[in-house]
């Protein structure tokens, strides 16, 4: 079966986009800067510093289950963080067995479809003691990156998803990434 012209410029197009993020070392850098200040997230459990050249839109999010929202200033990106809602096996299984069952039920809840496809896989890392657990995936019609991140509390789990909006120069995964890398740093509960 020939391979239609479309689906070549769709995988040239996808495999472009991703190749700076398949050569970029896992985690990413962390030294971004971020405010002195430290902000409270709206359920109140969190504290966390906002990057440079970043806003902390939390208040105005529509959204009620974004507990941060913060927006990059040229609006080319944004990271969000929101609660992920677990039982008690659950919880019991990641104190045992890390987060990286969580990641996957998390990536399968939002790649159920051909529309998302996964960059890369779920990986562990540590960022001064604290467990995470990260992966990425692609919207395929919006073609927008996102870099998902898991951490446990011990008694609440988040997502800290970061999202670079496609088609715009200004923003590169790579940097986007950094500064989510960096935020993560910063967290505090």
């Amino acid at each position: 079966m020939p391979i239609c012209r479309a689906e070549v410029s769709f995988w040239f197009l996808l495999s472009a986009s991703v190749l700076p993020l398949a050569c970029a070392s896992f985690p990413y850098p962390s030294d971004y800067p971020l405010s002195s200040e430290y902000y409270t997230s709206r359920d109140g459990f969190l504290h966390y510093r906002v990057p440079s050249s970043w806003f902390d839109a939390t208040r105005d999010s529509q959204d009620s289950s974004d507990f941060i929202w913060l927006v990059r200033k040229d609006y080319a990106a944004t990271i969000s963080v929101r609660e992920v809602k677990i039982d008690a096996t659950a919880r019991q299984q990641i104190s045992h067995e890390g987060l990286e069952k969580l990641a996957y039920l998390t990536m399968s809840l939002t790649g159920n479809d051909d529309s998302t496809v996964q960059l890369r896989s779920p990986e562990t890392f540590t960022i001064a003691s604290t467990a995470f657990c990260g992966y990425e995936l692609v919207n395929v019609p919006s073609m927008d990156t996102l870099r998902v991140v898991l951490v446990d509390t011990g008694t609440k789990a988040y997502e800290v998803t970061a999202l670079v909006a496609a088609g715009n120069e200004r923003a590169s995964a790579l940097e986007v990434f950094s500064v989510q890398q960096a935020f993560l740093g910063s967290l505090r509960w």
